[in-house]
């Protein structure tokens, strides 16, 4: 779901024309119906990768930039 959530935004941002990208965050948790875990674990756990991904997202852009000041 992910990969296929990325590839999309990237064939976008590819052909849109705009200034700017579009992206997204997400977290994805699997669970099964023999896993004693509530609604509210799983989706505070999807929450936590959810945000660990921002956090990487926002680094790398941080990094790029500053790369392409030093060029």
């Amino acid at each position: 779901l992910r990969g296929r959530l990325q590839a999309n935004l990237d064939e976008h941002n590819r052909t849109a024309g705009r200034t700017f990208e579009v992206a997204a965050s997400v977290g994805v948790v699997a669970s099964g119906a023999d896993f004693a875990v509530s609604m509210e674990d799983l989706l505070s756990q999807a929450d936590t990768l959810m945000y660990e991904e921002k956090r990487r997202r926002r680094a790398a852009r941080k990094d790029s930039a500053k790369v392409r000041r030093n060029d």
